[in-house]
């Protein structure tokens, strides 16, 4: 590709368009003419436009380029106004000039209008290529193609950008489109322009219109967007990679504590049909012994799409099934869509008020195509987003459904032709998802003491500040689905969305003229759906493994039958033993939860977020960490009872069902027989165990403590009331763990706060681990100690 050709690859209305070879008529900087300081900001005057440097916070810098100022020249969806100035100095010698802050300093010669990023021992971490704009016409109105290129060294690896269903990890090489896509080829997209690198920097390129970045191609990374009065990004500067996320946070904003119980087992077809059915199923749960925390009603529980309400006759008294659910300490999460056809209660008043997307002539968007039908609430008017809010209340609440799922929040219709209050909706594509959730999020905030869990299809910078959990849409139940899904759901996380699933299972239905795998089957079910895949239950159990140890642990599908016990009493073994497994982990996820809310960093880890250092695990595809400690290698092809597992170098690995130990920086073969994924724990690990659970909020007085030997470790045991938001003026407690491995000691510190109902004491049980030995997390003895904490400091030698 020639440097100065650039691609805009967009798909309007099922039409590829190319913008190519546009640089020679776009507006450029060129030389700066002018220099201007004003605090934390430096504003440039140049040949064409003007540039404006700002420094956010010592680490985050704004850089914006723009013919003229206007309002939407300075729009920037998804971020937080800076918290205040920042010390800053400006040096100059002849046409050289040097703006720093306390971090990081900018170089830029104004004969070139070039910038070079440094962190303050001289390191170079970022130089800028080329900024520009083409005046174009887009709908009517006039605008500007724009466009941002950086230099990309040989061995840059890029992460994040929201998700992205083709199967890679490192985006390098690869072009990456930025717009929410329903229908992407390899499943759905979701844009969220925050790109995290190897090379101690992040770039958020907050444009909302259809974009796309070709990373590391010619060695060059190129941002360009469809739609802009500016060209405008934030250049994030990060010691460690906790620094990026923290400033991501401060950007963007951090992400709030889920409700314990979403981190629990949600149970979920489609559909269950009426709340006799809903009830049976929550029952045989608990007559089976199995933990679960979710019952969820999926969509036509009503009688028109948009009448957000239920079907009387299929159910009659939903605050009764919802009060009979909560006696079994199981909540339930009900679908809500955004859309309205004319026949439902409420496409009237949307109509008549003007909330309802509008087409050009300023009539209510109405669309006839059969999967399409109706309007689109406009999430960007402040008046239809309360109405929205108020009408889910009344009409959801109000029969004790406490949990939301916003299904087809791209939306579904683009709104690419058509206008929402905010402007056209090529100009702010992407933004409605984020909308959307805001709105939900402070709706429920004003009028509800519980935390706010909801469950939505699609994203942009900052969705996660509104306890939001996300999915990768309606994939299908094949082997292949389920590999990519890997790497699409650890660079959906590192893209500041902490917290996604995808359906166990694959939600499409099974396709007739499928053929079956030739490899040997590993499991036959005894029962299941009559049109199942031959090989489904083996795919399902597989699914289901990696399912435990993603953020959100949901099953959905679209089956007759959806259910632990629905694929034979092998797989229902199989299931059962992980469901009990994650509710075994549920203090250390609980735990690591406290710390996505203090940190921002992501849950689910690529091996690139903790190894940056390890080329090794710069494009790892299918292994991942689960928190801080645990990694985990799905398997995703079926008949494998074997598969490669790269250990990443400078720690060494504990086999979770051997505690056989490995060397790290190596690739082994581990073992995988239907009932197990390979998993292993980091040496230095202290990982606290709860058993018998059987539901996310049931109290222990007891936790197991294994402690992996090898290194030094530390961990928080984060607990508070699990339901509300007390926590955020104190109400939660922790407990810090110490491993001095050379000493064989473990150090418990004092707990540090109170909330009510807090364990007065707490019985540990300490497991040392060590190369082989033979314990489990079941295990009731074979502890090396067991102590009574009562929120006094104690040292255990070992």
């Amino acid at each position: 590709m020639k440097k100065t050709v650039l691609f805009l690859l967009l798909q309007i209305m099922g039409v590829l368009t190319v913008y190519a070879q546009w640089s020679n008529e776009a507006i450029k900087p060129q030389r700066i003419l002018k220099v201007e300081k004003e605090a934390d900001k430096l504003h440039m005057t140049c040949d064409e436009g003007y540039m404006d440097l700002t420094f956010h916070s010592d680490k985050i810098i704004h850089f914006s380029f723009y013919p003229e100022y206007t309002n939407l020249a300075t729009q920037n969806w998804g971020i937080k106004s800076s918290k205040g100035l920042v010390d800053t100095e400006l040096d100059l010698w002849w046409e050289h000039y040097k703006f720093s802050s306390p971090s990081v300093e900018i170089k830029f010669n104004a004969l070139t209008s070039k910038f070079k990023y440094f962190d303050k021992k001289g390191n170079l971490f970022l130089e800028t290529d080329e900024v520009m704009m083409k005046p174009t016409t887009v709908q009517g109105e006039k605008t500007y193609h724009t466009a941002a290129s950086f230099i990309a060294p040989p061995d840059e690896h890029y992460y994040g950008l929201g998700q992205h269903q083709s199967g890679w990890m490192d985006h390098k090489g690869k072009t990456v489109p930025m717009w929410h896509d329903y229908k992407a080829k390899d499943g759905e997209i979701i844009s969220v322009p925050f790109m995290l690198t190897n090379k101690n920097y992040a770039i958020i390129y907050p444009n909302p219109s259809r974009s796309e970045v070709i990373c590391g191609v010619d060695g060059k990374t190129t941002w360009s967007s469809e739609i802009g009065e500016a060209v405008s990004y934030y250049v994030i500067y990060g010691e460690t990679i906790e620094d990026i996320y923290k400033s991501y946070g401060d950007l963007c904003g951090y992400t709030p504590l889920p409700p314990k119980k979403a981190l629990g087992y949600i149970q979920c077809k489609q559909k269950y049909n009426t709340q006799e059915e809903v009830l049976t199923i929550a029952k045989t749960h608990k007559e089976k012994g199995y933990p679960i925390d979710y019952m969820v009603v999926d969509w036509f529980h009503w009688d028109q799409l948009g009448d957000l309400d239920m079907n009387k006759e299929r159910w009659p008294n939903p605050k009764a099934m919802n009060e009979e659910l909560k006696s079994m300490d199981i909540n339930c999460m009900i679908s809500c869509w955004p859309r309205f056809v004319s026949e439902s209660k409420n496409f009237d008043i949307l109509n008549k008020n003007g909330w309802l997307m509008k087409q050009k002539n300023g009539a209510s968007m109405n669309s006839t195509a059969w999967d399409l039908r109706g309007g689109l609430i406009d999430v960007t008017n402040p008046k239809a987003s309360e109405w929205y809010w108020n009408t889910i209340r009344n009409n959801y609440v109000s029969k004790g459904f406490d949990s939301f799922w916003l299904d087809e929040s791209e939306p579904d219709i683009v709104p690419h032709n058509f206008y929402l209050s905010q402007g056209l909706g090529a100009r702010i594509y992407n933004i409605y998802p984020y909308l959307h959730a805001k709105g939900m999020y402070e709706g429920h905030r004003r009028d509800l003491d519980d935390r706010v869990f909801v469950l939505t299809r699609s994203s942009w910078l900052g969705a996660n500040q509104f306890g939001t959990t996300f999915w990768s849409s309606d994939i299908h139940p094949e082997w292949d689905v389920l590999e990519r899904q890997i790497a699409c759901g650890a660079n959906f996380c590192a893209s500041g969305m902490p917290y996604w699933s995808s359906d166990i299972g694959g939600w499409q239905g099974f396709e007739k003229e499928r053929k079956a795998p030739t490899a040997s089957l590993l499991l036959k079910s005894d029962k299941g759906p009559e049109d199942m895949y031959v090989d489904y239950p083996e795919m399902y159990v597989r699914w289901f493994q990696y399912g435990t140890f993603c953020p959100t642990f949901r099953a959905h599908g679209t089956r007759s039958e959806n259910e632990v016990w629905s694929y034979g009493k092998e797989a229902e073994d199989i299931l059962s033993d992980y469901i009990e497994l994650r509710y075994n982990l549920m203090p250390y996820i609980y735990s690591n939860a406290w710390n996505v809310t203090k940190t921002n960093m992501p849950f689910m880890r690529g091996l690139f977020i903790n190894y940056m250092d390890d080329e090794k695990a710069a494009d790892i595809k299918d292994e991942y960490l689960f928190g801080s400690s645990i990694l985990v290698a799905p398997i995703s092809k079926p008949g494998t009872e074997k598969r490669s597992v790269y250990l990443p170098k400078n720690d060494s690995w504990y086999d979770l069902w051997t505690n056989k130990e490995y060397e790290g920086g190596k690739t082994i073969t581990a073992k995988a027989p239907i009932s197990k994924i390979p998993l292993y724990i980091k040496a230095g690990t202290i990982l606290p165990i709860a058993n018998n659970l059987k539901h996310a909020n049931q109290k222990t007085d007891t936790l197991s403590i294994f402690i992996y030997e090898g290194a030094d470790g530390k961990f928080e045991l984060y607990e508070d009331e699990n339901t509300n938001y007390n926590y955020e003026n104190g109400a939660f407690s922790t407990i810090g763990f110490e491993w001095n491995n050379s000493e064989n000691t473990l150090t418990i510190g004092d707990r540090q706060g109170q909330f009510p109902q807090m364990n007065e004491t707490y019985t540990f049980k300490i497991f040392k681990i060590v190369n082989g030995k033979k314990v489990s997390f079941k295990d009731e003895n074979g502890y090396n100690k067991q102590v009574t904490y009562t929120g006094e400091s104690l040292s255990l030698k070992l």
